[in-house]
């Protein structure tokens, strides 16, 4: 594992990257399951279409890997992001957000 000191907080980079101040971990970021799964050459289930964070609960509930929510062509409201990002992150899934 290996740090980056920024100003008073250090940040460790490993599978999951978290800022810490001396022992008290301050946030950290899960790994991203499609990013890895790729990496490994394994096939990945991503939902896309329609979406809402009630749908991605039930999805992920089923197994999926991560939920493609379009914003650039689609109907998707921007303001709904953060729910759909929440819901993903409950169930483990990866939101990709374009």
């Amino acid at each position: 594992m290996s740090t980056i000191q920024c100003g008073n907080y250090w940040i460790l980079t490993s599978e999951s990257s978290r800022i810490q101040i001396g022992d008290v971990v301050m946030a950290e970021i899960r790994p991203n399951i499609v990013k890895r799964k790729l990496q490994l050459g394994e096939p990945v289930n991503v939902l896309a279409g329609y979406m809402d964070p009630d749908l991605a609960e039930v999805f992920g509930n089923l197994g999926f890997d991560g939920v493609w929510i379009e914003a650039e062509h689609g109907s998707f409201d921007y303001r709904d992001i953060p729910d759909m990002t929440r819901a993903c992150d409950l169930w483990d899934m990866t939101s990709i957000v374009r």
